[in-house]
């Protein structure tokens, strides 16, 4: 499991700091991955510190919601006063098939009815869905407070007072704040100049989506910040960083262009190439390639498809060891996807692989690394599985060690009634009179 530390003075992620299983953080249908969760669980339960609020935006069904949760019900140095926050639009997010699938298993389980499920495909509103996957828990009593809100994806969007996500409205501060509803350049910019007036020197921003190949604002905003923000622990596509110093909203607004234009491309074009040299001059691969991908979106965003498109087919020739190959198609097919979630798509799939064949011809070492690439999704996959595997079996076992307690217990009342009928009232004690 790949959890990793990148500043000196940071603690250490290891296989013995994995949450247990009651904490169920792989049972929820998520789009991370259990690195992911583990670090988020690890982080609340042993970095932290425990004061103040935490914020997360763009929880989904909660897998990433139930890692916070219990990583902050774990930590012994949590603050009573301190309070949990999630915010969703809990709508349009997938197909109504989708949800059936999900919800199943919990009409089966009695946690949601029949009707409640249908309702929920019917609309797409799945927040009675994400109630019943939490009900129960722990945390549900005095922690995690859910609300539906919504960030703009553009300019001049009224959403309305009650939709509106408005920080400021749920704490003083947000000492920790989890991102992944930013599904925009524009509705990172404006919550982001919310986060900067609401955080000190020493809190902590996670970015889930900071190497996912569509995300181009993410990376974008890490860099114009990078005098702001350090880096300090990776899992997966997120990345978790630490204020270094106070910053202003309205630096938010000048350093980020509210929207991107044709005539950002020279700008944007620069941004990745600093970045992608800090990122060789760290080591780290992963991220080199990952803002390859992330600049061909940036560059599709604005209308330059032949920059994406060379750009992508450069990538395909150099030679990475982690599973990129199928990303990289994926990009070459839809970069990215504009405000209101539409793809945008820079080839049609037979020209995508046409091209992705062209990049590799001839190429030393492709086949392998194709082979490979296909060998580390399936063990990803397995890997998964797995997690979800021990955590039932562990429930299991608890269960089992709760039964035969029950069992004993049970035997232990019926030799007591036994001996109760053979030697009366005096069974197991001395007779009247203190004589046996």
């Amino acid at each position: 499991m790949a959890i990793h530390t990148l500043a000196s003075d940071q603690p250490v992620w290891d296989e013995s700091l994995s949450a247990p299983a009651e904490t169920e953080l792989h049972s929820i249908p998520s789009q991370t991955t259990v690195a992911e969760r583990e670090l988020l669980y690890w982080f609340l339960a042993k970095v932290w510190d425990g004061q103040g609020a935490v914020c997360e935006v763009g929880p989904w069904l909660g897998g990433t919601t139930r890692a916070i949760a219990e990583g902050m019900l774990a930590n012994p140095r949590r603050s009573a006063e301190a309070k949990f926050y999630s915010f969703d639009k809990f709508e349009n997010y997938t197909h109504a098939e989708k949800l059936k699938e999900i919800g199943v298993p919990l009409v089966e389980k009695g946690l949601m009815g029949a009707e409640e499920l249908e309702r929920c495909a019917e609309t797409r509103d799945f927040l009675e869905l994400f109630n019943a996957l939490h009900r129960g828990r722990d945390y549900m009593e005095g922690l995690l407070q859910v609300e539906r809100r919504v960030l703009p994806h553009g300019p001049g969007v009224d959403l309305g007072v009650e939709r509106e996500l408005v920080l400021s409205e749920w704490a003083a501060r947000f000492p920790v704040v989890f991102v992944d509803g930013c599904k925009s350049w524009y509705s990172t910019r404006f919550f982001m100049t919310q986060v900067v007036a609401m955080v000190e020197v020493g809190d902590w921003v996670f970015f889930q989506d900071h190497l996912w190949r569509t995300c181009y604002w993410l990376p974008c905003f890490t860099w114009l910040f990078r005098d702001a923000l350090e880096p300090c622990f990776q899992a997966g596509t997120t990345l978790v960083l630490r204020w270094t110093r106070k910053v202003a909203p309205a630096e938010v607004l000048e350093r980020m262009p509210e929207v991107l234009t044709a005539g950002d491309v020279v700008w944007l074009l620069r941004l990745f190439a600093e970045y992608g040299r800090a990122a060789l001059e760290m080591g780290n691969e992963e991220l080199v390639f990952a803002l390859k991908l992330q600049q061909a979106a940036a560059l599709m965003a604005v209308g330059e498809r032949s920059l994406a498109n060379f750009g992508l087919m450069s990538a395909a020739r150099e030679s990475y060891g982690f599973d990129s190959l199928r990303r990289l198609l994926e990009s070459l097919e839809k970069p990215t996807y504009d405000e209101e979630g539409t793809p945008l798509v820079l080839n049609d799939r037979e020209t995508a692989r046409r091209l992705f064949e062209v990049a590799t011809a001839g190429v030393e070492g492709y086949a392998e690394r194709m082979e490979k690439a296909k060998q580390v999704a399936k063990l990803k996959k397995v890997e998964g599985q797995l997690a979800v595997a021990k955590g039932k079996l562990e429930k299991f076992k608890n269960k089992m060690d709760e039964w035969k307690q029950v069992e004993q217990r049970r035997k232990n009342r019926r030799f007591g009634r036994i001996l109760k009928r053979l030697f009366g009232g005096n069974a197991g004690g001395a007779g009247k009179g203190g004589k046996t």
